[in-house]
Formats: structure tokens, sequence, C-alpha cells
């Protein structure tokens, strides 16, 4: 895990995009320059921590290569299973130099961002997964290309060439790849479709919907086996939904079957006093799940409570949120789901970090519900199983604004900044890589051939969302009352704190950041904008009583634009109308039910 950066056209960004990107004790900045244009990577370490500072970006005969993120193999070739390799960037490599790029792409198996120098050609490649989940934004002024990691890094990059507010940083989208020409030209290309292609299948039926089941669990236990690492713990984000504990039950079975469990570190956040009811409480389906797989807590769970980190979370809202250089805003700034999820992931894998500082890695569940519709918005108004797939897809299209931000923004300058706050040894501290086996291209790719209305299913007059999903949990083994159990959201079932009600912290932090008169006299031009992203509903009107009451979520809009979000607002990054993302768990009525599978 890394940050990467790029600048063509001569500016002299270079040293503003190595210190922006600067994180935790591995602060080394590496370079590797042709002509006028540089890449710039801040390595952090997860496989790479023998190989000696300044030996990146990695050189072979035909290409240079650096990337954010990790490579797990290749038509066949697994990093995993060839010990060979000093890193997972030599096994890139090695794959790069003899298949040649456009091969290498097409089966690549990774999670992040890469930079590739094609030395015969002359020729660039900046390329996402296809999903986007390390995040790529670039900006063109005047001939000066600038490309990083986040957004926020664009806009200091664009302000110190004295770009006018109006010049706008795109996004590169899920599975494509910008050609930059020895001229400067500049071309995205699609070079992967998986996730445009998700629920393409016509068939439905229930010998199909089985096989579905099958060819999913098979495919997800080997997207979680090629992202174990080789050595050293093996860390588990689980909050004992279904997303989390299929990724937890079948690293616990991948483990128990290389005689390697006691490598196995699990982690959650939670208390068991919440005043939840135990089906909305984490820790208590975490237990439940222990005891079923038959893991000992004593040697395998570590709990962090919601007291252990509140203090943080207010450090990194003043620090990294409500301020002039914003940090852990998401492109798409929605306060009580994003930018809330992303400051509560920043705090806990900062005390992951504090109590296993060994750990450069960990898995999670995250995509899944994008995956198989698990939020109530992608369900909203659905009429027929064409609405269900659409959804599915912009769903799809919105991760790297998203959830991915999220994460990336939470596991490398949330994680050091927290830290930070707990006043961590600086020379300890560092990020923690999230890897997401749910968006290998792979899985995405066993998806191609389903109904999308195998993801709505209805036993015992329920409607059960998620439902392909919850039959794969059914079929690795996973009990019951976890493999049914219903969608809670990550700072609900961890903290008691639900989506889309106002927090205490975030509302004094706003506050003190921006009064309500100040509010008031910035805000009144950017109604069409705030619809445009469902911060305001479309009848909703922009007066005193929407002041006061949404003043926090206004702020942290206003925020946004330090980071760039009015530039972003002029890009390809969001659709005319955004969806809600509000991530409601309410019950639907008149909830939309597919035929019975037969």
């Amino acid at each position: 895990m890394c940050r990467i950066a790029l600048t063509n056209g001569g500016s002299d960004l270079e040293e503003l995009l190595g210190d922006m990107q600067k994180a935790g004790g591995n602060r080394h900045v590496e370079s590797w320059k042709n002509g006028e244009t540089a890449m710039i990577l801040n390595r952090f370490a997860v496989t790479s921590e023998r190989v000696a500072v300044r030996q990146y970006p990695l050189q072979g005969k035909r290409y240079v290569l650096c990337y954010n993120g990790e490579v797990y193999g290749h038509a066949g070739r697994n990093f995993v299973d060839e010990r060979r390799h000093e890193s997972d960037v030599h096994f890139a490599l090695d794959v790069l130099e003899k298949e040649g790029i456009e091969a290498f792409l097409a089966d690549v198996d990774f999670q992040g961002s890469l930079l590739i120098h094609d030395k015969a050609h002359g020729i660039w490649y900046a390329v996402v997964d296809q999903l986007n989940t390390a995040g790529c934004f670039f900006a063109d002024y005047k001939g000066n290309l600038v490309l990083a990691s986040e957004h926020a890094v664009i806009h200091a990059a664009l302000e110190q060439l004295g770009a006018p507010a109006h010049v706008p940083i795109n996004i590169l989208k899920n599975g494509t790849y910008l050609k930059i020409d020895r001229d400067g030209s500049q071309e995205a290309i699609a070079y992967r479709n998986d996730a445009r292609q998700v629920y393409s299948g016509t068939e439905y039926s229930a010998a199909h919907f089985e096989r579905k089941v099958e060819d999913i669990a098979v495919t997800l236990r080997e997207a979680i086996r090629l992202r174990i690492p080789i050595e050293g713990d093996v860390g588990v984000l689980c909050s004992g939904g279904l997303d989390s504990s299929i990724v937890c039950a079948q690293a616990a079975s991948i483990l128990r079957e290389q005689r390697m469990l006691d490598r196995l570190r699990i982690f959650t956040l939670g208390d068991t006093q919440l005043g939840l009811q135990s089906e909305e409480n984490d820790l208590r389906n975490v237990f439940v799940l222990m005891e079923h797989l038959g893991l000992d807590p004593a040697r395998h769970l570590h709990v962090i409570h919601p007291r252990e980190i509140a203090a943080v979370q207010r450090y990194l809202l003043r620090e990294k949120v409500f301020t002039a250089r914003p940090r852990l805003i998401t492109p798409n700034p929605i306060l009580r789901t994003q930018v809330r999820h992303t400051v509560m992931m920043s705090a806990l894998l900062g005390s992951i970090v504090r109590i296993a500082p060994n750990l450069t890695s960990i898995l999670s569940g995250d995509a899944a519900d994008e995956l198989f519709a698990g939020y109530n918005s992608m369900r909203s108004g659905v009429q027929n199983a064409e609405d269900i797939r659409r959804n599915i897809r912009q769903k799809l299209d919105d991760f790297p604004l998203n959830d991915a931000a999220r994460i990336s923004l939470s596991c490398f300058h949330g994680t050091t900044s927290a830290l930070h706050s707990f006043a961590f040894p600086p020379n300890r501290g560092h990020p923690l890589e999230v890897r997401m086996p749910f968006t290998s291209h792979r899985v995405l790719q066993s998806l191609r051939d389903a109904h999308p209305d195998y993801v709505i299913g209805k036993e015992q007059d329920a409607v059960l969302s998620k439902y392909l999903l919850r039959k794969v949990g059914k079929a690795i083994g996973l009990p019951m009352s976890i493999a049914m159990r219903k969608k809670i959201p990550f700072n609900e079932g961890g903290s008691g704190n639900r989506n889309g009600e106002p927090n205490a912290s975030e509302r004094e932090t706003a506050s003190l950041y921006c009064s309500t008169e100040s509010l008031r006299r910035q805000i009144g031009t950017h109604e069409a904008s705030l619809r445009r992203l469902h911060i305001l509903d479309a009848d909703e009107k922009l007066d005193q009583r929407s002041l006061v009451a949404k003043h926090d979520e206004l702020a942290l809009y206003l925020a946004g634009f330090s980071a760039g979000l009015g530039r972003l607002l002029n890009g390809n990054a969001f659709r005319e109308s955004m969806p809600d993302s509000s991530y409601s768990t309410h019950t639907m009525e008149q909830e939309y039910v597919p035929a019975p599978l037969s």
C-alpha cells in the first residue's frame, strides 16, 4: 500500500505531491523521471519491507512500474504461491515483462492503482482496478497534467499552478486506464468492463441459482486465500454481519487447512451493553460466530470499545475534516454516512495498529453491499429486475466516491492521524492496508451471468436483501442467525450511533468551523449542487430551518470545497443526480419481490 502521483508538463510539483502523500513511519519519497514526466511514490511496505529504500519505482528492460495497492496474481500465477519474488511488485513486473501490457491488464488480479511506463514507446499508463478501490484523480491545466490517489492532492497542485476555480478535477473511471503519449496527449480507455456487466444473466431457475451460489463461494474463497499475507499475523475486521463473517469464516478455514490458525487475529468494534437488540449488536454476533467456528476469543479476538476511540474521533473531526486543509472528506461529502464512517474507521484502524504494531494489512467484507444490493436505497422504488441491475451498476460506479474513498482515506491518512492523537511513537506508526476480497475482478465475473432477481428473496413472509449472498453464507456453514441477520451499518452495530441522526461531536465541531450566519452567507448560491448531491431533497427549501437542522451537513459541504469539491463538481465524477446515501435500515413498504424460483 502506497500513495502514487504523476506529473507531466514540466511543472515543479514533485515536492508538493511527495510532501502531501507522506504518512506514518515509512516517509521516504521515491520517484522516477523521464523527460518532463515524473512518477512519485510514497511507499508503505506491506509486501516489500525487505526491499531497500530508493529501489522503487521498479525498472525492467521494457517497463517501469509502481503502484498503490497489491497485485495478487495473473492467469494462474499467484504471488502467495511463488515464493521466489522479493515483493508483489517484483512478481507483477516479472509478469508484465513477459506478457506485455495488454495481456498483463487482461487478467491481473489486483487492488489499487498502477503507474506503468513503456520505455520503448515512451507511453505512460495510469491504471485503476475494476472498482477504482484506491482512488485515482487527475487534472490538466495549461498542459500540466497532475494525477494522484486523492482529489485533495490534485486540488492543492492546481492551486500552486494558479488554476482558476472552474478548472475541473476528473476521476479515472472503474476498470479504465489513462494513456499518455510522448506528446502529452491523453486518452482514457476502458480495459475491464466487469463492473458494468454484473447481473447480465437471463436464466432464472432454482438450479441455476444453486450453481451461482457454489460458483461465488468457490471464487470468493480463492480471492480470500490470495489476500492472506504469506507470513505474519492475518487480521480480519469482523462485525458479525453477513459480509465480514463470510470473510472471517473462510480465512479461518484456510488457515486451519494450512495448520496456521494461530496467525488469525479478529478485530471488532463493540460492546455487549449498547442497549441494542441482540440481532443489532455486532459484538454479540461476533461471539456467536466464534463459538460456531470453534475459535477461542482469548486467543483470536480483540475488542475495541467505542469509548476508547471517542476522543480520537473528535480530534479527527477537528483536525482532518472541519479544517482549512481537510484530508478525510470523501469525494461525495455525505456527513452522516461516508465521513462519519471514515472518521470512525480511522480511529478503529489506529487502535488496531496500537494493539498489533506488526500488522500491515487486514481483510474486510467491504463492497458486498454494493455487489448484492444490501442498501435500502438500492431497492427503493424498484419495479423489476432491470431496476435492480441498474441500481447495482450505478452503486458500483459510485464506489470510488463513497466507500472505497472512505477505506482508502482511513487506512492511509486516517490511521496515522489517529495514532498521532494517541501520542504513538512516530517511527512505529504506519498505515494499515484494508484488503477487500469482494472487489476481485473474478468475483465480479462470477456475477456476470447471475439474474438480478437473485439478490432479493422471500422466506417465511420476510423479504430478504442480499439473498444470493445469504445462501452463500449458509453454504459455507455460517450460523443461520448470521446468514439471515439484517443489514446493520458499521457505526450502528459497533457503537450504537444511528445513521441519519445528528451526532453531538459533529455538530459541535461544525459550529466551531462555520457559524450559522457565515453558513447563510456562503451557502445560498449552492442549492443546485446540494440537490445534485442529495444533501437537500428535491422539494426541500434552503431556509433558516434547514440551515439549523442541517448545519453540520452543510458546513461539511463547504469544508469539502477546501479539498476540491468544487472542481470535482465541474468534472466527470458525479452524475446529474446522485442517489440517496443515507444507508437507511428502516423497513420499506411495498417492496419489490421477484417470482419464486422454480
